[in-house]
């Protein structure tokens, strides 16, 4: 993965990595914990949905780094390697054998797909999604339901589309219990 997306690094920043992080005025600022959950979050994130997890993750990059693309790409693909730790132990949970899970998690860390959401720097909402989910299936799955809401709460907090982990609970309840268990619970 770091071989493949590693010479990536210094690219230029592009599309909307301008507006959000290059001419940002707000991210040299700083703001009351509050003005993150009111009206004026669309004031001075310039964003246009509610993803106050994936503004911070920009302010605090901007904060140390400034609006270098290579730190920020950094952190995407260290995002990326953390969903795929996480993907591997959810195949793992599931029966597939070492190599199998192996062999999923590296055509999905390699997988031209991710391209745009690794080089976009400021796309990093959608790995901060999969990797609450995929944890949010995890501590399900080890019956710890408080850090499982934890963790769909922070994926709410990142991206809307988080909101998939009360279906994918149901069904991974289903798939893996049974229909019989499934209705008992």
């Amino acid at each position: 993965c770091g071989a493949l997306y590693g010479p990536r690094l210094g690219m230029p920043l592009v599309w909307d990595d301008y507006g959000v992080l290059v001419l940002n005025p707000a991210l040299g600022k700083s703001f009351p914990v509050g003005a993150w959950f009111g009206p004026e979050y669309f004031d001075f994130s310039h964003e246009q949905s509610w993803r106050p997890l994936a503004t911070l993750s920009y302010f605090l990059a901007a904060r140390l780094w400034g609006p270098a693309a290579w730190p920020l790409r950094l952190l995407s693909l260290l995002l990326h390697a953390l969903v795929g730790v996480l993907l591997h132990r959810l195949a793992r949970d599931r029966g597939l054998s070492a190599k199998a899970a192996s062999a999923a998690t590296a055509l999905f860390l390699i997988h031209p797909v991710h391209i745009e959401t690794l080089l976009v720097a400021s796309f990093n909402e959608e790995l901060l999604v999969a990797a609450a989910l995929l944890a949010c299936l995890l501590l399900h799955e080890r019956e710890r339901p408080a850090a499982s809401a934890l963790c769909m709460a922070l994926g709410l907090l990142a991206k809307e589309t988080a909101a998939m982990a009360l279906p994918l609970i149901v069904l991974d309840d289903f798939c893996r219990r049974g229909p019989d268990a499934f209705r008992r619970k």
